[in-house]
This record gives structure tokens, sequence and C-alpha cells, in this order.
């Protein structure tokens, strides 16, 4: 018998909204999974945004009597009679395969466990000319001795979920399920990082997160040779999907190396939190090249890196942006589908700022270009990243030519953006 889990772990509280009707996931076993849908009103259809390839084509079934259509990215379930219906379900397969430019749906835990990206599950109906999210209850339905954790288990909005039975692990400021099939020097460098993350914002920032954080770590090791791993972080909440028989040995190598990628989750938390969830949004290098290059300098004060291993990382940071300017410039770099280059020179962009603010301490000066964003008021945080980042600038001090040669180092490509980092380097 199945039945609703008992654990209900909330990072958020649950506001009475307003609700169209229910959803309801429930787990059937291992890999397959029901839902259902029943409004409050009928609808002509549900429409459903995010397509992966493959997923909803091949993953879900609809009940008898329904069907799912796709257009412009879109899937629509109708009734196969045209007829408007108000109650509406169908079948998934638990699709783990690695997405493009999106979280995984389901990612597996080596215990059983799982986790559910809901993003995918959020419906819209049809208002006027257009398309309008619709917002529901919800229900999340799990095997005998299953809980489930997320931030907001009663409502059918974009989340993380774990469900499973492993129990989670609390330390200061966070809700941690971590796979255990994770070698254990790995495993308590990243439970230790987070609570140093923390600190650290809490003390450069006066950022102090309202509850603490949910950590979901997943593992899938015999996917393939190699490994792979994939990162994302939503409001109060970090995921990492590894996967690949390679996991065990690189974590055994470099127990450190997920530290950094959870200090560069927690990271964008605080920007989220702080810039409105907007920060980076039409020019990805400002929130992704930031958090890798405080998550450096974090790493390095908290002691999780030494000297040497701090240089090291710079020093490959530089030689893969380096690389990536060989065929496409930092501005146009997500739309020629290369975000490497987003990562490592947006980490260049702000250690160029550093050093030009703290020349004998590069990352002090990223600290304090950082706080002068921080500063900034309201309103002037809701405008263009890639304002708000010259803007500092200006308020900092730097030059007409200081700003012409950044500007050339994020819109050039090869030659033209690395004679302009020569350039501001050795021009003071």
């Amino acid at each position: 018998m199945r039945s609703c889990c008992l654990l209900l772990l909330l990072l958020l509280p649950t506001l009475a909204t307003a609700s169209d009707g229910e959803f309801t996931l429930t787990r059937l076993d291992g890999s397959n999974w029901g839902t259902s849908y029943c409004l409050d009103e009928p609808v002509q259809a549900l429409r459903f945004e995010r397509p992966i390839k493959d997923f909803r084509e091949d993953y879900w079934s609809p009940d008898k009597g329904f069907e799912l259509a796709f257009e412009e990215g879109a899937a629509l379930l109708t009734r196969t009679d045209g007829e408007a219906f108000e109650c509406a379900t169908f079948a998934i397969r638990q699709f783990t395969q690695l997405p493009e430019k999106d979280y995984f749906p389901f990612a597996t835990f080596s215990n059983g466990g799982v986790t559910v990206y809901t993003g995918h599950f959020v419906p819209s109906q049809r208002m006027g000319d257009g398309w309008q999210q619709l917002e529901l209850d919800a229900s999340f339905i799990t095997r005998d001795g299953e809980r489930v954790i997320g931030r907001n288990t009663g409502k059918l909005v974009e989340q993380f979920l774990y469900i499973g039975a492993q129990e989670p692990v609390k330390s200061d400021g966070l809700i941690a399920v971590i796979d255990p099939a994770m070698p254990e020097q790995a495993r308590r460098n990243i439970l230790d990082t987070i609570p140093v993350v923390n600190e650290m914002l809490a003390d450069t920032f006066d950022f102090h997160p309202a509850e603490p954080y949910q950590l979901f770590m997943s593992t899938d090791l015999d996917a393939f040779d190699g490994f792979s791993s994939k990162g994302g972080a939503l409001p109060g909440q970090m995921r990492f999907t590894l996967r690949g028989r390679g996991i065990t040995g690189l974590l055994e190598e470099h127990p450190t190396h997920f530290s950094k990628t959870a200090a560069h989750e927690v990271l964008h938390l605080w920007q989220t939190d702080h810039w409105f969830s907007t920060l980076g949004n039409e020019s990805p290098w400002v929130h992704e090249g930031s958090a890798d290059a405080l998550a450096f300098e974090l790493m390095k004060d908290a002691g999780i890196w030494s000297s040497d291993e701090y240089a090291a990382r710079w020093n490959a940071t530089e030689a893969d942006c380096r690389k990536g300017l060989e065929e496409t410039s930092v501005t146009a770099a997500p739309d020629n589908g290369r975000f490497d280059v987003v990562y490592s020179c947006g980490a260049v962009f702000f250690r160029l700022v550093g050093e030009r603010l703290d020349r004998d301490s590069p990352g002090t000066g990223i600290i304090r270009f950082w706080q002068a964003m921080a500063a900034r008021p309201a309103d002037a945080r809701r405008v263009e990243s890639r304002v708000q980042v010259f803007d500092a600038l200006d308020q900092l001090g730097f030059s007409t030519e200081d700003r012409a040669l950044l500007e050339t180092f994020l819109d050039g490509q090869g030659e033209q953006a690395l004679s302009a980092t020569h350039t501001f380097r050795t021009k003071n």
C-alpha cells in the first residue's frame, strides 16, 4: 500500500494563495510514475513548456481519450474528441538522460531515492490569445517508508524534490541528502564548505539566508565510462547530478572537486535573493563568472585550497578563456553554445577588475567590487546586469580607457580581446 509522505520539510512558509485545482504525482515503483490534474474549471488543453528531446514524446503516456501534440517547443495535452476537460491523467517513465540547457527531470540515487524537477510538470491554460500558468495545489505520493523533501511541497511550483527513504543530514544552515555512494571525504568536504560560505557571505555582504538551504546530490555510477556532473540552483535549493564510473576515482583523487561547485551554487542563491532573480539573465557571464571568481576566493580564504591549488585554478581558467576566445567573444558565447567561455572568461573579467582594485591581492579587489555592486540601491539592481557592472566600475574610479579595454575584452574575439587584456594589465 502506498502512502503519502509523513515528513514534509518546508524551507519557506506555505502561504494561502489562490488555486486553480490539484496536481498529484505518484511514485508507482522505481522507474514509473503517475500524474493527475484536476482543475476547478474545464480547459481545452494543458500546455507544457521547457521541451527536452524525447522526454515527453517517448516517456509520457496519456490515458485513453487523451493525446499529446507538439508545437513551437511545447507539448499540448488535449482530449482526442476535442472536448473540454477538468481532469486528466498520464503515466511517466523515469527519464534520466542528460538534457541540454535544462535540469534533469529525474536524477537517481544509488539507494533507490530520486530527485525530481517539478518545473516540467507546471501547465498553462489558454487565456485569450496567450497562455497563463495554472496555480495548483500539489500532493506527492510516495512508496511506504519514503519521504518528500522540498521547498514548498503543497504547491506545484518550480522546485527540486527529494523522494526516497534516506534521512537528511542537518548542519548549520543546511539540510542535505547526499548519495551514500559518494566517497566519505568528498561528502565531508561538501558538508563543511557550505556553512563556511554562509559565514563568509554574512561577514562580507551581510547576507543571512532566511531558512536553511537544501542540497541534493545523487550519483549514477554505472551510467557510462568517464564522468559528467551537472549542478543547478533554485531559490533555497541546490542539486548536483553526478554520473559515470569515473566519479569515484575523481573524488578519491580530488576530494575538494565539488566543494568549489557547492560554493558556486551557494553564491548563486545569494545573487538570486539580492538581485531579484535577474542578475545575468541577459549577460550570463555576469552571474556565472562572478560565482566562479568569488568561489575561488572563498575556497582559498577558508583554507580548503592551498595557495598552490588556488594559483593553479586561476591559471587553468585563464588558459580556458584564451582558448575559447579564439572561437567566440564572451558576449556572443551563449548564442554560440559556448557556456564554457561564459564561465571561464566571465571569471577572468572579474579577476581583471580585482587586479586593478588591488594589484597585490586581486581576490580582495574582486570582493571589494562585489561589495560595491551589492550596495547599490534596489532600483539600480533591477537594470541590465552589464549596465550595473560598468556603473559600479565608474563608481570605483575606473577610467574611460579602462572601460573601453574591458568592453573590448567582452565583445572582441581572438587577438583583439587578448590584446585588450594585455594592455589593461600593463597600462598601470
